[in-house]
């Protein structure tokens, strides 16, 4: 489990930031997330992504943005953080600062939420892609 996480990770350092952000939903607050789909991989039942989480001001700390890796698993629905970089402009630009989170953390992507919308924009994606 490990090695895949550092796999799925490797693969989150390498997205620049000129990716193509597909949106997929916005908060209750105006916040809008985006999903790199070119990032999507899926190996041992589990999908990564890389996403996008855009202000519409400033939060704490002057932050505009925030890109994250994400490892998710389809058929138990949850998600974990691998990865956040904090940004100060919009969209992921500018310079960011990066943040590594624990990879032992998994957080339940109830259904209706925000996380929930994601991983199944995502889940969806990746059922599309195996059917064809």
């Amino acid at each position: 489990m490990y090695k895949l996480a550092l796999f799925f990770f490797s693969i989150f350092i390498s997205i620049n930031s000129f990716a193509q952000w597909d949106y997929v939903t916005k908060s209750f607050f105006g916040k809008a997330y985006y999903v790199d789909l070119e990032t999507v991989t899926k190996s041992d039942g589990l999908v990564s992504w890389s996403e996008l989480s855009d202000y519409l001001k400033p939060g704490k700390f002057d932050v505009m943005s925030v890109k994250a890796g994400v490892l998710g698993d389809c058929e138990t629905s949850r998600i974990k953080t691998l990865n956040v970089i904090f940004y100060k402009q919009a969209m992921g630009m500018g310079q960011g600062t990066e943040y590594n989170i624990s990879i032992d953390k998994w957080e339940k992507a109830t259904p209706g939420t925000v996380v929930g919308r994601i991983l199944d924009f995502i889940c969806e994606r990746t059922k599309i892609i195996e059917d064809t």
